[in-house]
C-alpha cells in the first residue's frame, strides 16, 4: 500500500507550477432540529465506538502477532461488521465520520511514535470532547450563505 503524501510533499511538487495546497476548515454554530440533534448524537457515539474499537483491535493484534493492524484491513472488516444485525445501528451514521475516527487512531499512533504525543487513549463519553469530523466528497457538504444553512451527510440542511 502506497504511503500517503503529506501536504508539505505535495506542495513541493505543486510549487513547480506556482501552486500551493491549503487546507481550510469552518467552525459554525448550528441550530439543528430535534431529529437532527438525535442524528448528531448518534454519529458522535458511533464515531467514539469506532475509534475505541479500532484502537482495541490494533492493540490486540499487536499483542498476539507483534504486527500492526493496517487501516485498509480493518476498514474492510468493519464494513462487513456494519452488515451484521447486532451492529446495524452503525449505518445510521455518516460513513465518513466513522472513517475519520479510524484515521484519528492511525494519526495518534504516528504522533506517538514521533514522540509528539502520549500513547493513544480510549475515548470516553464523559471525559472526551463530544465531536466528530467528516469529509466532503461528491458535494455531500454544501454551504448556502444566503439562507445561512449548511448541508451535512445524514442530516440534510441545518440552520447556522
Amino acid at each position: 500500500m502506497a504511503k500517503r503524501k503529506t501536504t508539505e510533499e505535495r506542495n513541493k511538487k505543486l510549487a513547480k507550477d506556482g501552486l500551493k495546497l491549503r487546507h481550510y476548515g469552518l467552525k459554525l454554530r448550528m441550530e439543528p432540529t430535534k431529529k437532527q440533534k438525535s442524528v448528531i448524537h448518534q454519529t458522535i457515539g458511533n464515531a467514539r465506538f469506532t475509534f475505541n474499537f479500532y484502537l482495541s483491535e490494533k492493540l490486540e493484534v499487536y499483542k498476539l502477532t507483534k504486527e500492526t493492524l493496517k487501516y485498509g484491513e480493518f476498514k474492510k472488516a468493519f464494513n462487513g461488521l456494519k452488515d451484521h444485525p447486532y451492529f446495524s445501528w452503525l449505518k445510521k451514521s455518516d460513513k465518513f465520520a466513522l472513517e475519520c475516527a479510524m484515521e484519528q487512531v492511525d494519526n495518534a499512533f504516528d504522533r506517538f511514535f514521533k514522540k509528539q504525543n502520549d500513547f493513544p487513549k480510549f475515548k470516553s463519553k464523559h471525559r472526551s470532547e463530544q465531536s466528530y469530523s467528516t469529509k466532503e466528497t461528491n458535494k455531500n457538504i454544501e454551504l448556502n450563505i444566503e439562507n445561512q444553512q449548511v448541508k451535512l451527510p445524514k442530516l440534510g440542511w441545518i440552520k447556522v
